[in-house]
Parts: structure tokens; C-alpha cells; sequence
């Protein structure tokens, strides 16, 4: 515990800069501050690279059930598989269900299966891959209910053994609208329960697992849009998407440089890094004052994008999340006493909202959620013992701090971090500015 009259001091001193901090522009953060009405010296900005830098891998939630609001307006569900000469084979399977709740015409009830054509429409909203390859697509019958709401991505759900037709579908990645006819067998042997709401939502149709045999693609379809169409000479009935999910694997990726680390959604490898070595510490017992604090995250975008006139895609990120762990110390501050969001179900885990017009170049929170934190770590001892830094696509950049905060829409994006360079500014680090006393 620092002595009395400094812990007043910088207490005091904290809060007014807090409110002015507060205010100003997070890319400002950082910058020379010149001289400082609150003490005798110039501001100095000290860059202190974590002494802990290596991936971390927590699946993200890929699953999402009900009518899509706000943020999850944009939701999607993945389908396919891609092999990306920078984060190596990467395979989807996608799963949807659908209400059936849909009023049917009474004409419906008196048609043999015959005289309906049923098809699984879905519109494109994201694509992985090579913009020339052909999707071979099989669709399978769900085996059981399967709760997809916030399921993370490494979850499976059973499905039936045998797909809903032998041949393939055959998808290009570029497509706008798929629409996938059911074969008249499968028409054949569930047509009371389309024609049936009680049979529809009591198990008697459980959704489908979308997968791919081959191709070089990722394809991401609309939550919202996708129908399951049936269709009679004079009349058509949409049935609604109730839920969807998507499974993602990754194989072996191809060896980066040794002071590169490769990150990846989808399958949840995030970076994790962690001031121990006493760097901040030493920082925090010198006769200084904290003046703003702010996290920076570089992406080393160089090798993002492809080769110019290549016909492979590969999005670049769209949204990052930083996060952090409580430290596990009596009197610890709780994640609102640091003014930060707490992950549902997650007491230890502590949310920065991030500032979106960095992206993709760099991961950096709002720079007054920052200042507490280390104003509290210059005071007393660090509240937050690690962090974390994930991809976590967004589809658009609001400046919403709640919105950064929140989980990603599904994606497979890749991000590559440097860990050494000539330089910290290309290296994930925090940016202090103290004025000495």
C-alpha cells in the first residue's frame, strides 16, 4: 500500500482526469499532453509491453434462437470449408430449424406430397474462400432437438447418418440467393407434419445440418431471411427460422514467423498477455502521476489481405474485444467498480467496450474505461491479472460502446500479432502517461 499522502494525491488527481479524459478523442490517447496544471513536470509517455504474449483458444457462441434484434440483425450461420495459405484448412457445418407456426391454406390439407415442391432458401452474407470454386453441398435431417440458442462453436448436434438426397447440390461461393429443393422422397415422408403445426414443433422435424464434401469456401448465410419454402400450383407458405448454429474446426495452420501469432475466429484463438514482470509496478512506486492509460492491440495487417487479382477472399476484421481477468486477491474491485461490463455468467471476466475506428489496424477500448483500471493499479496493486484480446466480427461500426462489448457474429477471419519488432509501437502494449513530481 502506497503512503497516505501519495494514495490522497493520486486519488484526487485521478478523478479530475478521469472527468477530462473522459471527453476527448480515444486516438488521441497517447500523444503528448504538454505542461500539466496538476503538477511541476512534463507529461512522458512510457510503453510497457506485456511479459506474457502466447493464444489462448475459447470457442466462441455461435448459436442464436428467436427473431433477430438490433446487433443480431446481421446474424449469420456458416457453411463449407476453406484452405487459407495463412491460417490453413478451415471447415463449417451450418444448422437451422424453422417455427411451424405459419398459417397453411386449406387447400394445403387436401394434396397429396406430390403436389408440393418444398426447397431450403437461404441468402448469402459472407464468403472465405476462392470466389471460383464450387460448393458440393449435403443437407441432413437433424436427429433430436437441438439447442442451439448460444451453443458454443465446438458444440455438435446429431444428425442422421445418410444425407436428404445422394447427389450433391452444387453452390457457388458467389451466389446470392441458394435454394435447395428437397427431394420427393423427403417430401413424401414428411408431409403431414408440414402440413401440421402441432407436428411440426412437437420433434416430428428437427432442422437440418448443412455440410460441404468439397469446394474452397466459406459461405455465410442470413439468420433472418432464411425460409423453408413450400409451394403448391396456387399457393406457398414460408416457414420462418426459428434457430441456427455453426460448428467450426480448424486444421494444422501453416508455420508463421517466429514472432508472429496467429489468431482465429470461429474457433476462438485469441491472444493473451499479462504485465507480471513488474514493469507497471516499478512504474506505479516511482514519484510519478498517472495522467492517462490506454491498451493497444496492433494487427499486422501486411499479410491479411491476398495477393492482388487473386481470386481468393478473406474478409478483414470487422470488430475485436478486450477482456480481462479478475485479479484473485481480497478486495479485488468488481468489474463495475472499474466502470467495465461483466461477461454474463462470468463474475471473474471483466468486458473494455472498444473503440470501432481502429479497427482493423489495432484493438484499443475506450480510453476512459482504461484509465480506472490503472489509476487503481498505481494506487493500490493490479485489479486485472490477464487479458485477453479476440476477433469478433461486427456489421457496423457503431460507436456504441455496449455493441463492442457484446459477442461477434460468426465468422472465420484470421489476424496475425507481432511479439517482437524494433519498435513497441507495432507491439501489443499499454501507453501510459505520467508527469513526474
Amino acid at each position: 500500500m502506497k503512503p497516505p499522502v501519495r494514495l490522497a494525491a493520486a486519488l484526487l488527481c485521478g478523478a479530475v482526469l478521469l472527468s477530462v479524459v473522459s471527453c476527448s478523442d480515444p486516438a488521441s490517447v497517447g500523444t503528448g499532453l504538454g505542461p500539466d496544471s496538476l503538477s511541476g513536470g512534463d507529461p512522458e509517455i512510457r510503453n510497457i509491453v506485456p511479459s506474457s504474449l502466447d493464444t489462448a483458444r475459447v470457442a466462441p457462441l455461435t448459436g442464436f434462437a428467436g427473431s433477430p434484434l438490433g446487433q443480431d440483425r446481421s446474424w449469420r450461420f456458416l457453411a463449407g470449408q476453406v484452405d487459407d495459405p495463412l491460417a490453413g484448412p478451415i471447415e463449417a457445418d451450418g444448422y437451422i430449424d424453422f417455427f411451424g407456426s405459419e398459417n397453411r391454406p386449406s387447400t394445403f390439407q387436401d394434396l397429396p406430397a406430390s403436389a408440393f415442391n418444398v426447397e431450403l432458401r437461404l441468402r448469402q452474407s459472407y464468403l472465405h474462400g476462392d470466389t471460383t470454386s464450387t460448393l458440393a453441398v449435403q443437407l441432413y435431417d437433424l436427429d433430436g432437438n437441438a439447442e442451439m440458442a448460444r451453443a458454443p462453436a465446438d458444440t455438435t448436434f446429431a444428425s442422421e447418418t445418410a444425407p436428404v438426397r445422394s447427389e450433391t447440390y452444387s453452390v457457388a461461393p458467389t451466389d446470392t440467393l441458394v435454394a435447395l429443393s428437397l427431394p420427393d422422397a423427403w417430401v413424401e415422408e414428411h408431409i403431414a407434419t408440414l402440413k401440421d403445426s402441432a407436428r411440426f414443433d412437437d420433434g416430428s422435424f428437427d432442422g437440418f445440418r448443412l455440410t460441404t464434401t468439397s469446394g474452397d469456401a466459406v459461405v455465410g448465410y442470413e439468420h433472418g431471411t432464411a425460409t423453408l419454402r413450400m409451394t403448391s400450383e396456387s399457393d406457398t407458405v414460408d416457414f420462418q427460422v426459428e434457430k441456427t448454429f455453426t460448428h467450426v474446426e480448424r486444421g494444422q495452420p501453416p508455420a508463421l514467423a517466429e514472432d508472429r501469432l496467429l489468431l482465429q475466429d470461429g474457433v476462438g484463438v485469441g491472444l493473451s498477455m499479462a504485465w507480471t514482470d513488474g514493469g507497471i509496478d516499478s512504474l506505479a512506486d516511482a514519484n510519478v502521476l498517472l495522467n492517462r492509460a490506454q491498451i493497444s492491440v496492433p494487427v499486422d495487417t501486411s499479410l491479411l489481405r491476398p495477393p492482388e487479382g487473386s481470386d481468393f477472399v478473406r474478409p478483414l476484421p470487422s470488430g475485436y474485444r478486450l477482456l480481462a481477468t479478475r485479479a484473485e486477491t481480497e478486495g479485488t474491485p468488481s468489474c463495475a467498480a472499474l466502470q467495465l461490463f461483466q461477461l454474463p455468467q462470468r463474475p471473474g471476466q471483466c468486458i473494455f467496450p472498444t473503440v470501432p475506428q481502429w479497427v482493423p489496424v489495432a484493438a484499443r477500448p475506450v480510453a476512459d474505461r482504461t484509465f480506472p483500471v490503472f489509476d487503481r493499479w498505481f494506487v493500490d496493486r493490479a485489479p486485472l491479472s490477464r487479458f485477453r484480446m479476440e476477433i469478433t466480427a461486427r456489421a457496423s461500426s457503431s460507436p456504441s460502446g455496449r455493441e463492442t462489448a457484446l459477442r461477434g457474429i460468426p465468422s472465420t477471419t484470421p489476424v496475425v500479432i507481432r511479439t517482437d519488432a524494433p519498435s513497441k509501437e507495432a507491439l501489443p502494449r499499454a501507453i501510459l502517461t505520467v508527469t513526474p513530481l
